[in-house]
Parts: structure tokens; C-alpha cells; sequence
């Protein structure tokens, strides 16, 4: 089973275009890293999650010049019969 998050961009920073973005994904309860990925594409999907748990997707937009802006957001898996949601 999984479970599929999709992030959304970042807006350019001070007029340079991003260039890329690391996401970071943690359980919340206990801030442990489950993965961690560096990319130019603006949605990712998580897998093998687990069920009725709290994770934390953290977004970093770095543009040509260094400069970062993040964005982080909870979830909550949820679980109906065998299919996560």
C-alpha cells in the first residue's frame, strides 16, 4: 500500500527562477527522516507508507543565486479498508 503526496512550487524567489528543490519527508511524532530527494520537478510521489501516521513534507525552493525559501506540511495517512488515501 501507499500513500501519494504531491507537492506543490515555490514561487520564484526575488525575480530568479528556482533551479531546484530538496524535499524532505519525516515522521512528525519523532522529527527521523524517511527520505530525502534534490530535484527540478515540482510533485513527488511518497510510497509505502505507513497507515493512520503523521508525516511532515518540508519543501527548499533554492534559486540561481542561493537563495531558499521552504514550506512545510503535515499529513495524516489515513486507512479505509485496504486502500490508503
Amino acid at each position: 500500500m501507499h500513500y501519494i503526496i504531491f507537492y506543490l512550487k515555490v514561487e520564484d524567489i526575488n525575480c530568479f527562477g528556482v533551479i531546484n528543490y530538496t524535499v524532505i519527508l519525516s515522521h512528525t511524532e519523532t522529527g527521523q527522516e524517511v527520505t530525502r530527494i534534490d530535484t527540478q520537478n515540482t510533485s513527488y510521489t511518497f510510497s509505502d507508507l505507513s497507515a493512520v501516521t503523521n508525516y511532515t513534507v518540508r519543501v527548499t525552493a533554492t534559486n540561481a543565486e542561493g537563495k531558499q525559501s521552504s514550506q512545510e506540511i503535515t499529513y495524516l495517512t489515513k486507512e479505509l479498508g485496504n486502500n490508503l488515501f
